[in-house]
Parts: C-alpha cells; structure tokens; sequence
C-alpha cells in the first residue's frame, strides 16, 4: 500500500471487514481517516466495523461525525438509528430512522430500522406498518419479512403465518 492515498487504506479495510477482522478494519479506516479526514464514507466504514465489535458509542460517535461532513447521507441516518437500538436508545433511534425517511422517502432501510425500534420498545402495530412498508419499496428484502412474521408472533395473529406457510 501506499502509505501516502487514502483510498488503498479503504479497500483494504472493506477488504478485512468482509472477511470479519474487524479489529484491523478499523485500523485501516483510520488510516484512510488521517489521510482524508473530510470522506463521510470512511467514518461510515470504520462505525461498520465498531458495531460489528459491539462498540456502539464508537460507533455513534462515528455515524454522527460521518453526518456533520455530509447532513444528507441517509446511511449515516440509518446506521445510527439501527446502532442506538442496542444502547437502549430508542428516542434517538426513531429520531434518526425519522429522519433518514424525511431525507428519502423510499429508503426501505430506514422502515425496516423504524420499525425495528417500534418493535423493541412494544409497539408492534407500528412496527408491522413500517415493515410492510420497507417490503413494499423492496420486495427482496429478507429481513423484513424476518422482522414482520416476528411481529405478527408477537401481535399473535398465527391465522396469517399458517396460510403464509401452507401456501409456500
């Protein structure tokens, strides 16, 4: 690697977080930091890597400067959001994932993060509304057909599971 250009650094630290050595992903994205501290994409990255350490403040703290350089990437937004989740933080959470679809109304990520949090702190009508939603904008996403068939569970409404299942 040239030690001198950022982008190398990144590639070699999306390059180790694919192959889950996250602790030198992070040194690589804080290279490509110090090289370039004004990318928002590599804070964006290094914050990846935190959360998959289980390092949320790291993390949030990362999402959040990756915002104060770019206040319209509903990444950061998003990963923030779904990040505050596991420190109990759903008030910010459900700022962030509001935000996030305020900045694009299509983003089907940042349903399925909302209703994520609408599902952690019980409120699972709300929850099953934004995961319908996210399906709706993506059908290909498996994730909230995950997060909706666990919200009917829990909305105890198995008449729809079964004939969802009897029909596969």
């Amino acid at each position: 690697l040239n030690p001198l250009y950022e982008f190398p650094w990144n590639n070699k630290g999306n390059a180790l977080f694919f192959l889950k050595n996250y602790k030198d992903a992070v040194k690589c994205f804080s290279k490509a930091i110090t090289l370039k501290p004004d990318n928002p994409n590599f804070y964006i990255n290094r914050a990846n890597a935190f959360f998959a350490l289980s390092e949320y403040y790291s993390a949030i703290f990362d999402y959040s400067f990756a915002i104060s350089l770019s206040p319209l990437n509903t990444i950061a937004w998003n990963n923030r959001a779904y990040t505050k989740n596991f420190i109990n933080d759903y008030y910010g959470a459900l700022f962030d994932s509001n935000k996030a679809i305020q900045l694009d109304f299509s983003f089907f990520e940042a349903y399925n993060t909302r209703g994520f949090t609408y599902y952690n702190i019980k409120l699972y009508n709300l929850a099953l509304a934004d995961f319908n939603k996210s399906i709706f904008l993506n059908s290909n996403n498996p994730d909230s057909y995950l997060n909706r068939a666990k919200t009917y569970i829990k909305l105890n409404n198995l008449t729809w599971q079964k004939k969802k299942f009897l029909l596969n």
